[in-house]
């Protein structure tokens, strides 16, 4: 988990979520399961533009987010309904 401080919006940081787990897969040690320590993780390089520019890049992100979900199900509707239909036609 990470604590994100108020002058970074979450939705655009967890656009980063593939280099920050590149980084600490790299960067941590295993004994049974891997870990990194705050501090290590705390060196990963991140770009971070202005707070106005990470709202708008993170509410478009969230809206993404939303329209997938929403055409997930969807489609998990449709398949129900196929099937549905499928049972009464082949009985």
């Amino acid at each position: 988990s990470m604590i994100v401080n108020d002058d970074t919006d979450t939705y655009f940081l967890y656009s980063y979520g593939n280099k920050i787990k590149k980084y600490a897969l790299k960067h941590a040690s295993a004994s049974t399961f891997l870990e990194i320590f705050c501090k290590e993780l705390g060196k990963v390089e991140l770009k971070l533009l202005s707070l106005t520019e990470q709202r708008k890049i993170g509410f478009l992100f969230r809206r993404i987010d939303n329209a997938i979900a929403l055409h997930q199900h969807r489609l998990e509707h449709l398949k129900l309904r196929k099937k549905a239909l499928l049972q009464r036609i082949f009985v």
